[in-house]
């Protein structure tokens, strides 16, 4: 058992955590390590390097969940196809240095996922098998991952620093209700061979197609034929060069994607884009779109009955430029947030398309957008990295490595410097800068690269977007290093060099510098449920202010809510609703705070919260069996809301409940403040909180 401490006005409150740690240590104890190497052999236990078998087939028809399959470097001219699931906090696991090449063995699809929680880590798939100068030495498709029952797809996939290259058409593919999964740190080159290369007469060719053209959904292939909801995905930090079709497409149907700080070029289609939303509520945002025959970014999809898709995404942050088709094509009004892009030399404008003059893509976005960037589903780990700088006003180099936007490194003058020692020789590929001041002024700097620190080489003259607080991709022709140098030369205001948060990203996989944390929308990885609170039966408050985790509710059963992990929520953690919509006043899809307080008089209740991406009216609001309110959740970030409707409630002693209902999914809670005075405004995370 564990203790979770609160401090509210004097008042201690102990919460006890139930732990079934017997369990769940047993089950770690029967997690295995599965081995394939192409000179093993599908007789052995596969429990070794040096019994490993032979077929990557073989290891997952004896892989479990927790397992772990690791892959020998080398050439598998294999098909794979899933077996099982995996769960939320044990995944099937496959892995292996980017030499271990996967080319499949006849079948259109070289790898075919149909099950949940599986994660892809590190290797190559390659469809070139046979002769590069005919179209049949092309796979079709590399990636495959399909959802095979009514209206549930496949759910947690991650896909992580992976190479995808020459594919007959898509190199990834999403299809049908595949949900809350990640592709992330990989790179895509050479998709849609077939069409643009061999001039097959279509123009298929994706770098990652998420769900199913509005033209497709009677083809027969899917279980259904629905709309293709493959919403909730994020899509980040990846390099693709198809020289064929869009970077990423998302089809009619698809919502909640996000899709940022990807560097997307080489798209060949004059009539699609480097980005293309083809559905509606999505979030494109931190991207680079550049060199492509078509324009940047393209927004519209199909009217299937009576429903247009496409509308209502959200456009802020990118990078779009030498574009020959124009910036931002605007096929279908009625968008979202578009803001704050950089845009130039993009041929016919920046804002083009059926109803490009009614926007601006490079208008300032407003003091309360864009929203943050969402944290990954994982933290990756921090590897050993250490930090050194020239110097410092009091803000020390390490405040760029503690996963708060609150801190810096700051020194004044030209040539001033913070490195990154790996720890290790590593491929970097890239890096993610937050500024301090992000989006008042433009840092000037270099990237520096040296294998033993003597011998510097610059591999990057750059500077940042003047857009963001957040983090700014800066990509790298990969480069072996185990120092990287940031070397300052001020900004547009004055001589300063502050830099809050660095990421590093290497090629074997590992992220050197661990990202900032903040608000995570979807996906999101479900807790293990051994590891969630007892609920609390009941608040004693007393007049004044009451602070209340949101994750410290009093009902058992909450339904589509789920327990989530963010550094910047306060205690960690946080609710999130994971699935559903419009559940007005569902008992079994509801958070429930009963309280007891010997009070009369009005009191004022205010929540912590991130908006869905589906709206911002995410949840409902109630307190006893009063109104059910729509509430407010406005920004992409954790902020206070004390919504109009809802602004003060009268009550009398006695023992009441406050409830958060299901409006849309995506919206999380963090925290409840419970006041008896009307001035008091709280910010940050409010008041402090020792927990374990």
């Amino acid at each position: 058992m564990s203790i979770k401490t609160y401090w509210k006005n004097g008042l201690l409150i102990l919460a006890i955590f139930a732990m079934i740690i017997f369990t769940f240590s047993a089950a770690m104890a029967d997690m295995a390590d599965y081995y394939v190497s192409p000179g093993g052999n599908d007789g052995n236990d596969g429990l070794s390097p040096e019994t490993a078998v032979l077929t990557i087939q073989q290891a997952l028809m004896r892989a479990q969940p927790g397992d772990v399959v690791h892959l020998a470097a080398g050439e598998y001219d294999q098909d794979v196809v899933s077996v099982r699931n995996g769960s939320s906090n044990a995944p099937i696991t496959m892995t292996g240095p980017k030499d271990a090449v996967i080319h499949g063995a006849g079948n259109g699809r070289i790898f075919e996922i149909n099950h949940d929680y599986i994660t892809l880590d590190g290797f190559t798939i390659d469809g070139l098998h046979g002769d590069p100068a005919s179209a049949s030495g092309y796979r079709d498709k590399l990636l495959y991952v399909h959802g095979r029952q009514i209206r549930r797809g496949v759910v947690g996939l991650r896909v992580l620093n992976m190479t995808f290259a020459n594919a007959g058409g898509e190199c990834v593919r999403l299809r049908y209700f595949v949900q809350n999964s990640e592709i992330a740190h990989s790179t895509f080159r050479n998709c849609g061979v077939h069409d643009f290369f061999f001039s097959a007469g279509g123009k298929n060719g994706e770098g990652i197609y998420m769900g199913t053209s509005s033209t497709q959904w009677n083809d027969g292939k899917n279980p259904t034929a629905d709309p293709d909801e493959t919403n909730n995905n994020w899509i980040h930090d990846n390099l693709i060069v198809t020289q064929g079709n869009e970077c990423v497409e998302v089809k009619e149907g698809a919502s909640g994607n996000i899709i940022e700080h990807n560097d997307c070029s080489g798209q060949r289609d004059p009539n699609s884009g480097g980005f293309g939303l083809r559905g509606s509520g999505n979030v494109l945002r931190y991207n680079r779109s550049y060199g492509n025959v078509g324009a940047g970014v393209r927004l519209g999809g199909h009217e299937v009955g009576g429903v247009l898709y496409g509308q209502e995404n959200d456009i802020y942050g990118n990078e779009i430029f030498g574009n020959q088709a124009g910036g931002i094509k605007f096929q279908v009004d009625n968008q979202g947030m578009v803001c704050g892009n950089l845009m130039s030399d993009n041929n016919g404008g920046d804002n083009v398309g059926r109803y490009g003059d009614l926007y601006t893509a490079a208008a300032p976005c407003s003091d309360s957008e864009p929203p943050t960037t969402p944290t990954a589903a994982s933290e990756p780990p921090q590897g050993g990295i250490t930090v050194t700088a020239s110097s410092d006003d009091g803000n020390a180099p390490e405040n760029t490595l503690d996963q708060r936007l609150d801190t810096r490194w700051s020194t004044q003058g030209d040539g001033e410097w913070i490195t990154y020692n790996l720890g290790a020789v590593k491929m970097v590929e890239s890096i993610r800068i937050a500024f301090h001041q992000g989006t008042q002024r433009v840092a000037y700097f270099d990237i520096e690269v040296s294998e033993d620190g003597a011998g510097w080489t610059q591999v990057l003259a750059g500077e940042s977007n003047g857009l963001t607080d957040d983090l700014q991709t800066f990509m790298l022709t990969p480069v072996a290093a185990q120092y990287v140098r940031f070397v300052g030369y001020g900004n547009s205001s004055n001589n300063w060099n502050s830099l809050t948060e660095v990421e590093i990203l290497a090629s074997d996989g590992d992220v050197a510098v661990t990202p900032e944390a903040t608000a995570v929308p979807d996906p999101i990885t479900t807790p293990d449920p051994t590891k969630l609170p007892e609920p609390v039966t009941i608040y004693q408050l007393e007049p004044g202010n009451n602070w209340i985790e949101a994750e410290g509710h009093t009902n058992s059963s909450v339904g589509n809510w789920m327990q989530a992990e963010d550094a910047y929520a306060s205690d960690n953690r946080f609710m999130l609703l994971n699935a559903g919509r419009d559940d007005r006043g569902n008992p079994n899809d509801v958070l429930e705070y009963t309280f007891s307080m010997n009070y009369e008089g009005n009191i004022y209740v205010w929540y912590r919260g991130i908006r869905s991406p589906n709206s911002r009216h995410g949840i409902y609001i109630q307190l006893d069996n009063g109104r059910l309110n729509r509430a407010d959740l406005l920004g992409d970030k954790w902020s206070w809301y004390l919504d109009d409707n809802t602004r003060e409630w009268t009550i009398t002693p006695g023992t009441h409940t406050l409830r958060f209902y299901n409006r849309f999914e995506g919206s999380q809670l963090d925290r409840i403040l419970i006041t008896t005075d009307p001035n008091f405004v709280p910010v940050g995370q409010g008041d402090v909180v020792t927990l374990p």
